[in-house]
């Protein structure tokens, strides 16, 4: 069973990034520019893209994947970055 993962708020604009927790656990999550590129947003201007709530479940599930993928003592807190790839 994966993680559950949840975006807070958006926190920086190039690269986009957000805090949310996992499980109760502080992360941040960032996205590189071929996510930034797969949502059709602008990597050259500062808060071009805007997502929609699907794009945001996208990145949760992404997310969650990834954060399955870490072993158990993992410390908490740890920033992700998503992909292109990661997403679905």
């Amino acid at each position: 069973m994966l993680p559950k993962v949840v975006i807070a708020q958006r926190t920086g604009h190039a690269p986009p990034t957000f805090a949310g927790h996992c499980n109760d656990v502080p992360i941040t999550i960032s996205l590189d520019s071929s996510a930034v590129m797969r949502f059709g947003g602008d990597t050259t201007y500062e808060g071009a893209l805007a997502l929609s709530p699907d794009q945001i479940d996208s990145i949760e599930r992404a997310a969650a994947r990834l954060m399955s993928l870490r072993p158990a003592n993992d410390h908490p807190g740890h920033a992700l970055s998503i992909s292109a790839l990661d997403l679905e």
